[in-house]
């Protein structure tokens, strides 16, 4: 409701808009580096199975996608 209102006012919905988009990112950046060295949502850790690189890509790359389904359904709510 308030992002509604600050499209009225294109300055403060950027910047409000630039808030958000930054302050998701790091958090974003610092849930990856914790996956990956010392295991998030009950997962080991990423690293823990950097011998066999197929599945090591494969576990970034599906941490990738669920971070981007998650970000998607909020950038949607945000935007909508």
């Amino acid at each position: 409701r308030s992002l509604r209102t600050l499209r009225n006012v294109p300055a403060f919905h950027s910047h409000l808009l630039e808030l958000i988009a930054s302050s998701r990112r790091s958090e974003e950046t610092r849930r990856f580096l914790l996956a990956l060295t010392s295991g998030y949502g009950g997962l080991p850790p990423i690293e823990m199975r950097a011998h066999d690189p197929v599945v090591y890509v494969g576990d970034m790359l599906a941490f990738c996608f669920r971070s981007f389904s998650v970000e998607a359904d909020v950038a949607a709510g945000l935007l909508d």
